[in-house]
């Protein structure tokens, strides 16, 4: 069902949506960015479409609907363990989301395929998908990687003069938008290429001499100098997942232990890690840890696919202006050379 709505009328749709879901969107939060006078567009609930950005790309990733950056699983009072992974907003999530994000969360969904907590919020979720800015943002890659499209959506949406055209998968919005106006001339605009390109890696999962090879490579040791291990593109990736379990114990008498989970990331260098070995020991190898965990480690674990998925957040969040696309490249240009010393190319 493809139609045509005014901005008011969608605003009310919006509200009257609200009653059965939360419409979740990027949306900027001024002053709050990286600078005091920076915005910063992150996901949060919306009451009118104006409040949805467009064309900007978020800093943080939806990911943080589905797994905050802190959330409780139990609460322990007397050896007696209450599960507190039920969310206390029973409405469904409409989440408006980029082509990529959609991939993203389909990439996470087998690492948190039996996580209770996870399943719950994972299950209420329906795709509204947006369009990117023409050729995606400076730096996306996407196209490469193969996460520019998408037809996992229940509503793609888009503005078109001063209104919001729709095309709705689902029948779940039908008693709302049958009074509207049919707009047959609905055409969802996907990114086709991007500035950057990326040559993905391709290592298969017997491959260990390659692996051993590459993991000791020379191209690593650049980063020496350049990453802080500050984390910050864990934090920002859509399918860095990493976290935490801590039990955080009540200070009286009470016998209450709250059970949480935190973010955690690869890339983030702790003081316990600078114990053993100085940072610049430490980088090289988280480097290629973060970059064999996107685009190897699925093919032993979960699936062919490679996790990440081109969104670039975390090149716009670097303190250091590290390109991942260009980490990723560097790496396939060594495998290459690899297998021609091993006699055979990297088809």
């Amino acid at each position: 069902m493809k139609k045509k709505i005014s901005i008011d009328d969608f605003n009310f749709l919006i509200q009257k949506l609200s009653e059965k879901y939360r419409v979740i969107a990027p949306k900027a939060f001024e002053n709050e960015g990286r600078y005091s006078y920076d915005e910063d567009i992150r996901y949060s609930e919306i009451n009118s479409i104006e409040e949805v950005v467009f064309n900007k790309k978020s800093g943080g990733s939806p990911k943080e609907i589905l797994l905050p950056i802190v959330h409780t699983i139990s609460v322990q009072v007397n050896n007696q363990t209450i599960s507190t992974v039920q969310e206390k907003d029973n409405r469904d999530v409409l989440l408006f989301v980029h082509p990529c994000d959609i991939h993203g969360i389909t990439r996470i969904d087998n690492t948190f395929k039996n996580d209770e907590y996870y399943q719950i919020r994972r299950k209420k979720i329906k795709f509204v998908m947006i369009e990117c800015i023409e050729n995606g943002w400076d730096s996306c890659f996407c196209a490469s990687l193969g996460t520019n499209q998408s037809d996992n959506y229940s509503l793609a949406l888009k503005m078109e003069d001063e209104n919001v055209v729709i095309s709705c998968k689902d029948n779940f919005l039908n008693e709302y938008i049958e009074k509207f106006d049919d707009y047959s001339n609905f055409k969802f605009n996907f990114v086709e290429k991007n500035r950057i390109t990326v040559n993905v890696p391709y290592l298969e999962s017997w491959d260990k001499m390659a692996l051993d090879k590459i993991k000791n490579s020379a191209i690593w040791d650049e980063f020496k100098d350049r990453c802080i291990g500050c984390g910050s593109c864990n934090m920002a990736c859509m399918t860095c997942t990493c976290m935490n379990t801590i039990d955080v114990i009540a200070e009286d008498s009470t016998g209450v232990t709250i059970q949480k989970r935190v973010w955690n990331g690869c890339q983030l260098v702790k003081s316990k890690a600078l114990e053993k070995e100085s940072l610049s020991q430490i980088i090289p190898k988280r480097v290629v840890q973060r970059v064999l965990d996107k685009f190897y480690r699925p093919k032993l674990k979960e699936s062919n696919e490679q996790i990440c998925v081109g969104c670039g957040r975390c090149v716009d969040v670097c303190p250091k202006g590290i390109s991942f696309a260009a980490t990723i490249n560097k790496f396939s240009n060594e495998l290459e050379k690899i297998y021609k010393e091993f006699g055979r190319s990297e088809e």
